[in-house]
C-alpha cells in the first residue's frame, strides 16, 4: 500500500475501528486491489485499461497510470 499516495494518507489517519471507507467503482477497485497485491493488472473484460489508469490516478499509483496493455 505504500506505493499509493491515497492509501498512505488514509492509513496515517487515526481511525477508531481500523477501517477505511473507499467510495469507488467496485469492479475497478477489485483490479486495483489485485494490482496492489501482485503488481500485475488482470483485466476481466468488463473494465478497460483506461478506466484502471483513471483509478490509478485517483489512488496515486504512478506506475499503474503509465502501464501499457500487453
Amino acid at each position: 500500500l505504500s506505493s499509493s499516495t491515497w492509501f498512505t494518507s488514509q492509513l496515517q489517519l487515526q481511525l477508531k475501528d481500523n477501517r477505511i471507507f473507499v467510495d469507488r467503482n467496485p469492479k475497478r477497485f477489485a483490479i486495483i486491489l489485485d494490482y496492489l497485491r501482485t503488481k500485475k493488472v488482470f483485466l476481466n473484460g468488463t473494465v478497460s485499461l483506461a478506466e484502471i489508469q483513471d483509478e490509478a490516478k485517483f489512488f496515486g499509483l504512478k506506475e499503474l497510470q503509465d502501464a501499457k496493455q500487453e
